[in-house]
């Protein structure tokens, strides 16, 4: 078979054509099957098949149709039509918003005027609620290969091959504002916590690296400065040190090692928090973004969502507060145990720090 320009040729389908009677259909089309299933490619090698081995035995069509058609210049071309199986349970369709109702992809042979059928077009056209159709550019060879490797079953393996893009998979409720990092887990419970954590990330379409979960079951991530305001947030119940310095692992190594950050609470660096490691595990949210210290100390407010913030933020910032001690240190952690066991807020006021400073300082401690 020769080679044929693809670019050159029209796809007929959406020309006005007029579909031909007659005996003569079945002929044409056994002789379209007949054909070696050749790629318009000169530098891919052909695989040993005819048309009708390549087309008709596929997994990934729902239904496949063959026809004989004729355009209104009265050239003759058979038409093959593949629809996807599974195009109304796409990832790919849900997750852009796309009101594709059905896809596949279509073949035809235009016959010339030596009166043989050659390949004139191959595409993936895609349907749409409105009644539209897109022819979607696509290369030939790559839908020709996909469907000899007849590994894809629906239209998002189709997809992903063709496009070169992973498969988004839905999570089992919808991502929104408190979609907090450390439970993104439970959204996908067939899959491990870090496996949630990056199908999480791919529906959410922020391309950040995932490369671990800590132990308070936050995503350990490597993101770009622009990424992080598009970070799952932490729970804002998580977060005991609350400041606007720059977000950096090393700042926040060193207001960790400054202020004694609980081992099971975290450290947000305006829109960045990091756990007890000084590991970043996501973004900041409202709440917290709205409480953050100046490092300087100007502007401080409050941490109240927090169960143990006011004491380790205001003795890094705030002359007032009482010096941390290991005698008052373990007064708060004490108090905080206490508190979460009963289920009510752990928040340290500056009156009862200064309580346990003179409580410690009385007996030397």
């Amino acid at each position: 078979m020769k080679r044929i320009n693809f670019a050159l040729i029209a796809f007929v389908t959406f020309a006005s054509i007029l579909t031909l009677a007659g005996c003569s259909d079945g002929k044409q089309i056994a002789e379209v099957k007949a054909l070696a299933f050749s790629y318009p490619n000169n530098y891919v090698r052909d695989p040993n098949l005819t048309v009708d081995q390549a087309l008709d035995t596929r997994k990934l069509c729902d239904s496949v149709k063959w026809s004989v058609n004729q355009t209104d210049r009265n050239q003759t071309f058979v038409e093959y039509k593949c629809d996807y199986k599974d195009v109304s349970d796409s990832g790919f369709i849900e997750h852009d918003k796309s009101d594709v109702t059905s896809a596949g992809d279509v073949y035809q042979w235009t016959y010339g005027t030596d009166g043989q059928p050659d390949l004139s077009y191959v595409g993936l056209v895609l349907h749409y609620k409105n009644g539209s159709s897109k022819d979607f550019k696509l290369d030939a060879t790559s839908i020709m290969r996909v469907a000899v490797d007849n590994n894809a079953t629906n239209f998002d393996q189709a997809w992903s091959v063709l496009r070169n893009l992973p498969i988004p998979v839905k999570p089992a409720s919808p991502l929104t504002d408190t979609t907090y990092g450390n439970i993104l887990a439970a959204l996908y419970p067939d899959h491990s916590a870090l496996d949630a954590a990056k199908l999480a990330y791919l529906w959410k379409g922020v391309p950040v690296t995932i490369f671990g979960i800590d132990k308070l079951g936050y995503p350990l991530v490597a993101a770009y400065p622009e990424q992080f305001k598009q970070l799952f947030p932490v729970n804002p119940a998580d977060v005991q040190i609350a400041r606007s310095d720059a977000p950096s692992p090393q700042a926040a190594k060193e207001i960790i090692e400054q202020s004694h950050l609980s081992p099971d609470k975290l450290i947000c660096l305006s829109d960045l928090c990091f756990n007890s490691n000084a590991q970043a595990v996501g973004g900041a949210p409202a709440s917290i973004l709205a409480q953050e210290t100046a490092s300087d100390g100007s502007k401080q407010q409050a941490l109240a969502a927090a169960p143990a913030a006011d004491p380790a933020i205001s003795a890094a910032s705030d002359n007032d507060w009482p010096k941390m001690t290991p005698c008052i240190q373990k007064l708060d952690d004490a108090f905080a145990k206490d508190a979460q066991a009963k289920g009510i807020d752990s928040s340290v006021s500056m009156e009862q720090m200064q309580e346990w400073a003179a409580t410690c300082k009385a007996p030397g401690q």
